[in-house]
This record gives C-alpha cells, sequence and structure tokens, in this order.
C-alpha cells in the first residue's frame, strides 16, 4: 500500500479545479501543487464493481502501481476515477493503460 503521506483526502479534493483526462479506463483529475510530494486518491463505485472486496482490490492495484512508479509521476495532486471497463482488463493491462494514463516517464 501507499503510504498515508502520499495519500490525498477526499475533502480537500472536491472544492479543487485542474485538469481532467478521461480515458476509456480511467477519469483523471490532477492539480499543480507548491508543495514537494505528490499525493493520490481513487474512487471506485459501486456500480462499477458490486462487491466491496473486488473494489478494494483494484485499489490496492492502482496504489501499488504508484509506489513503483512514484519517482516517475509529476509532483501533483491526482485524483483517480475508476471506470467499468477497467475491471474487465487483466492485472497486466490494467497497469499499463494506468501507466498511459499518469503519463509516467520511460
Amino acid at each position: 500500500m501507499l503510504s498515508k503521506k502520499y495519500r490525498l483526502p477526499i475533502q480537500l479534493f472536491v472544492v479543487k479545479r485542474g485538469k481532467l483526462i478521461k480515458t476509456q479506463f480511467f477519469l483523471l483529475k490532477s492539480y499543480p501543487t507548491g508543495g514537494a510530494t505528490s499525493r493520490f486518491g481513487v474512487t471506485i463505485s459501486a456500480k462499477t464493481a458490486k462487491k466491496a472486496t473486488d473494489r478494494n482490490k483494484f485499489k490496492r492495484m492502482v496504489y501499488n502501481f504508484i509506489r513503483e512508479y512514484y519517482k516517475k509521476i509529476p509532483v501533483g495532486d491526482y485524483w483517480i476515477t475508476i471506470l467499468a471497463p477497467a475491471i474487465h482488463l487483466s492485472k497486466e493491462k490494467f497497469k499499463e493503460e494506468l501507466r498511459k494514463t499518469l503519463n509516467p516517464k520511460p
């Protein structure tokens, strides 16, 4: 899991306006910050995945991806929403699509 200092509380995120990127599998909202670290939040609706265990599995996959590629992602606040088509992807394809969405440097 991702350390708590890198997580973005939703209460702070709702009032901000920033850049919106929508792909087939993810909705990414990004905001520049003056801080030295990036923060990340992940949501997946109950309509997308009915079981809480499935929703948590996808959140863990996103947080583990971020933990691995943290240094390559530009500094900012990011909110990732997982869309319904993403739940049908394999684990490798899910990570590849997430990499394309966040666009970390190779």
